[in-house]
Parts: C-alpha cells; structure tokens; sequence
C-alpha cells in the first residue's frame, strides 16, 4: 500500500459579499481548502498560517477589517493576495497601509481577478480563481 500526501491549497476569502459563495464553490471544485471570515482578527490568524501556495481574497467596504486583512497578507507568505472594491476604496486601503508601513502593494491584484468582463458573482468568482490559477503555474515555472 503507498500513500501520497499531496498538498491542498487554502482560499481565504475576508469578507461576506455576494461573490464569496460563488468563489468558495469553484476552489472546493478545484480540491481547494476554503475560509470564509469578516472577522479581522480571525482572518490574522489564519494567514499567519498560509504558505505561497495559499490565497486571500479581501472584500468588502469595512476599512478596519480589509486594511487589517491586506497588511497582515503582505507580511506573510501568502502567494496570491487579491481585493474586490472600487477604485476608490482601493485608495482608500491604499492610503490606511501606507499610514502603517506598507507601501509596496506590489503582490496585491486589484480589482483581484482577469478583465473578462464579468458582470455577476459567479463570473467575477470565475475571474478571480483564473487568475490565481495563472498565479500559481507563474510561481511553478
């Protein structure tokens, strides 16, 4: 008898919007670990716990809570870190991390997932895991 232990992939998704369902639905799909969270202090956690194989999905239009989500992702290792939110909020988060040290937001995507035009939840749920696809076979490569 042989057993193989594969690794299983984590998506954190911060936030309870209406793509967070959808999204949690195609990783599972895709054998992947899924978390769903608006707790700041609960999604710290588990992303002190991610690895580069791992992802953090951030929505939501609490700036405590996404500001919190977005810095401790970029102090870890998480591989792919992505926010859903208008340009404005992405400022926004942009300004409350650079307030506390973190100006490189160079591994955040945003607006997360590919432009293929995608005007519901499950299409935007659908553009998000391809590009943290294409994420993950960029790091492998």
């Amino acid at each position: 008898m042989v057993t193989a232990l594969w690794p299983t992939s984590t998506l954190l998704v911060v936030g309870g919007e209406e793509v967070a369902q959808p999204l949690c639905q195609i990783a599972t799909a895709l054998g992947w670990k899924s978390v769903v969270t608006a707790n700041a202090s609960e999604a710290s956690g588990v992303i002190a716990s991610l690895s580069p194989m791992d992802s953090v999905v951030v929505m939501g239009h609490d700036l405590e809570r996404t500001g919190r989500a977005l810095a401790a992702a970029l102090d870890g290792k998480v591989g792919y870190i992505g926010t859903i939110g208008s340009h404005r909020l992405r400022e926004t988060q942009a300004d409350w991390l650079a307030y506390r040290g973190f100006t490189d937001l160079s591994r955040v995507e945003g607006p997360a997932g590919l432009d293929i035009g995608a005007r519901n939840p499950a299409e935007i749920a659908i553009s998000i895991v391809a590009e943290i696809v294409a994420k993950q076979t960029a790091q492998k490569d």
